[in-house]
C-alpha cells in the first residue's frame, strides 16, 4: 500500500509502518499539517520508497515483520546518514539502538505531539545544515 501525495510546503516524510490504520491516520494528519506523505507498510517496502523519493524525514515504526524500524534505521543511515528519523514505538522502553533515531514516540500520541516532534527534528536539522551563499549551486 504505497500512497504517495505531492511535496507538501513543510517538505516531504517517508511513514513506514505495518498496520495500514496508522499510516491512513498519520498520512491525513501530516497532509493537513502541509506535509507532502510517502507511505509504505513494511521495511523492505520503505527502503525501496527512500530510494527513489528525496524525503527530508521519515517515520517508522519500531515492530514490523521483516525488517523492524531499527534495522530500516540502520540501513537509511548508511544510504542518507544526514535524514532526520523519528521512531514511532509502543515499546519505548524495548528500543536496542535508540541513538539511530533523532526522537522516539511513544504511542498512544496525539496529533499535536506528533508534529511537534516533526517540526522540532526538522528545524534541528535545518539548523545544522551548511549555508549555501546565495548564487552558489551544489
Amino acid at each position: 500500500m504505497n500512497t504517495n501525495s505531492v511535496a507538501g510546503p513543510r517538505g516531504k516524510v517517508l511513514v513506514i509502518d505495518d498496520e495500514p490504520a496508522i499510516l491512513f491516520t498519520l498520512k491525513r494528519i501530516l497532509e493537513h499539517a502541509g506535509y507532502g506523505v510517502y507511505t509504505a507498510q513494511s521495511g523492505e517496502e520503505g527502503l525501496s520508497v527512500f530510494r527513489q523519493a528525496q524525503c527530508d524525514l521519515v517515520t517508522l515504526d519500531r515492530s514490523m515483520p521483516g525488517m523492524n524500524g531499527e534495522q530500516v534505521a540502520a540501513e537509511i543511515r548508511r544510504i542518507a546518514p544526514h535524514v532526520p528519523l523519528i521512531l514511532i514505538t509502543g515499546f519505548t522502553t524495548a528500543v536496542v539502538r535508540p541513538e539511530l533515531f533523532d526522537a522516539v514516540l511513544g504511542k498512544p500520541f496525539r496529533s499535536a505531539e506528533l508534529l511537534e516532534s516533526l517540526a522540532n527534528v526538522l528545524a534541528k536539522h535545518r539548523a545544522n545544515e551548511p549555508h549555501v551563499p546565495a548564487g552558489c549551486c551544489h
